[in-house]
């Protein structure tokens, strides 16, 4: 994660002089927006920020104003630069030690205490905050999150230089038979490090925690047509699912404009299909819409599979 406090000049409040009254008046209006109790930012700064970012820096804002806690789960993971899906309910620190927490009268607005036994040896500073360590920190999004969402930062952590499943298994063997332990081998048995988006690990990781007994095989960056293209995700040989961000069309990613990628991306997909494949599209919000108990990309998957039998048999 990026360096916020640098970044963006986020004041700590106990460390202002009470003679700098330009701030404290400015405090008193809408100069200033408050991130936590004790950390503000520049209004106009904040503003510019996608939802994601200011996400990370209100998570910074709130590590630097505790003295003891430790960011932990989804806060940590942010602080790592490991994505995490969806978006954040409230800060999550953990104080150092034996398994205790503060009374919640006394949680600051928007976080939580989680009371797990965290050691010394289990934390670090990154960007001068106190956080759990990369593995304390995947330890924490099973036990706490699912395996499903699990399994987005567990493929980000597979991605990063010398990390290794084998490496992250001696890991989590070295913590012993803490809770969610099994949750986190599982969710490492299930992550892949050769995914290339946050959004396509989300789709996979819906895909192999659901109940899908049609589904017989996926296959991850797979190449096709003698390489000119490359597919997210195939299922069962011949479906082809692909996860799309709306960063595609906004004429700079790609270094094409909006029309012309469109007319690019139909072109290719109509060569995909000419060679034998479904198709099958999904973004962002089929992942976070739920419907019957599941995303609309779950179900989407699903009918998709059904079909596939039925033209089949």
């Amino acid at each position: 994660m990026r360096d916020w406090s640098a970044a963006l000049g986020l004041i700590h409040i106990p460390r202002v002089s009470l003679t700098d009254r330009a701030f404290w008046e400015n405090l008193k209006g809408r100069y200033y927006v408050r991130l936590c109790p004790e950390v503000v930012v520049r209004r106009d700064m904040w503003e510019k920020l996608p939802v994601w970012q200011q996400e990370e820096v209100r998570v910074q804002a709130v590590g630097m104003s505790v003295d003891r806690a430790v960011l932990v789960g989804r806060s940590a993971a942010r602080v790592h630069g490991l994505p995490v899906p969806g978006r954040d309910r409230f800060v999550e620190l953990n104080l150092p030690g034996k398994n205790i927490r503060p009374p919640r009268r006394q949680w600051p607005s928007g976080v939580k205490y989680w009371s797990g036994y965290l050691p010394e040896g289990q934390i670090q500073v990154v960007n001068g905050v106190r956080v759990t360590s990369i593995p304390r920190t995947l330890l924490d999004l099973a036990r706490h999150q699912g395996i499903e969402e699990a399994i987005v930062t567990f493929d980000a952590a597979l991605s990063m230089q010398g990390a290794t499943k084998e490496l992250l298994l001696d890991r989590f063997l070295a913590f012993g038979p803490v809770p969610g332990i099994r949750k986190a081998r599982r969710a490492l048995e299930l992550a892949d490090g050769r995914s290339e988006s946050p959004l396509e690990s989300w789709g996979r990781a819906q895909i192999v925690t659901a109940e899908l007994p049609e589904l017989e095989s996926l296959e991850v960056q797979v190449n096709v047509l003698g390489g000119r293209y490359r597919i997210d995700h195939v299922l069962n040989g011949d479906i082809a699912n692909e996860l799309h961000g709306d960063v595609k069309y906004d004429n700079v990613t790609t270094g094409t404009g909006a029309i012309a990628q469109m007319r690019k991306d139909r072109d290719r997909e109509r060569e995909i299909q000419n060679a034998g494949f479904t198709m099958l599209h999904a973004d962002y919000r089929d992942l976070v819409t739920r419907r019957n108990g599941e995303s609309v990309f779950v179900g989407t998957v699903r009918e998709t599979l059904r079909a596939q039998q039925r033209k089949a048999a």
